[in-house]
């Protein structure tokens, strides 16, 4: 049996893309919601999980957010926050982060991924292991999109990672910019196809409504309904039960 965990990323966004989170976790294939503090949809996200009983909430990593700036931290601001920030500096962002999870949301996070893949930098990188040992907590592989559209990996990272003896998926899988949703729908097979039996990976996905609150805010707009329709296509959940593809949570890996 092949594995699959599906993240959707993005929970606490704004209310269309929590909707949009809930629904493709209720009514289709996404096993954990990556939950962001201290953005515009934050309360709603805690009370629509409280609502329908998810326990599968991890952390989607920001270490600046909305609260704190007034707007959506871009890629530009982070590469600014890494190169004047010291390991020891980003290293209190990231307890600070992981501590207020745990009072907002009432437990540890069920997983770590971050934005841009942030927690994959450098300087972030021991403080994220060194909670995610200490609690036995299931990470993201260390992929980035900090300096582009696509994901790639951080080589450093992975080596650390394995050294550590983190937990985290054999393979992971993320199209964040394909247009056309056929085109789309067959890669992700082609890319399920190659996971070996006993193996997992991890589908980031990026699921929403697109509404005026998510319109006025991200550039990943159309893109989320794109995501919403595959995570509730039942074409993708019978093609995965045919392929032996079990949909899993992050503690079942």
């Amino acid at each position: 049996m092949k594995k699959l965990v599906v993240v959707a990323d993005d929970f606490g966004l704004c209310e269309s893309v929590n909707t949009g989170i809930v629904r493709s976790h209720q009514q289709g294939i996404v096993t954990e919601l990556s939950f962001m503090l201290g953005s515009p949809g934050t309360n709603h996200a805690l009370r629509l999980a409280g609502e329908e009983n998810i326990a599968n909430i991890g952390i989607h990593m920001l270490l600046k957010n909305w609260r704190d700036t007034g707007t959506l931290v871009h890629r530009a601001d982070y590469i600014k926050l890494f190169d004047e920030t010291s390991e020891a500096g980003i290293a209190r962002l990231v307890e600070n982060e992981l501590q207020e999870f745990e009072t907002v949301v009432g437990h540890k996070p069920s997983h770590i991924t971050s934005q841009f893949g942030i927690a994959a930098h450098a300087k972030a990188m021991p403080s994220v292991l060194a909670y995610a040992r200490r609690h036995g907590i299931p990470l993201r592989q260390p992929v980035m999109t900090l300096y582009g559209d696509e994901p790639e990996q951080n080589l450093a990272s992975l080596s650390l990672m394995k050294q550590s003896g983190a937990t985290t998926t054999d393979y992971f899988f993320a199209r964040i910019m394909e247009p056309d949703y056929d085109t789309l729908l067959k890669q992700y097979q082609d890319d399920f196809s190659t996971i070996p039996d006993g193996q997992s990976a991890e589908l980031a996905i990026h699921p929403g409504l697109v509404g005026a609150d998510l319109a006025a805010m991200s550039s990943l707009v159309h893109e989320r309904a794109r995501d919403l329709r595959l995570a509730t296509d039942p074409q993708l959940r019978s093609w995965l039960d045919n392929h032996g593809i079990k949909l899993v949570p992050y503690d079942e890996i």
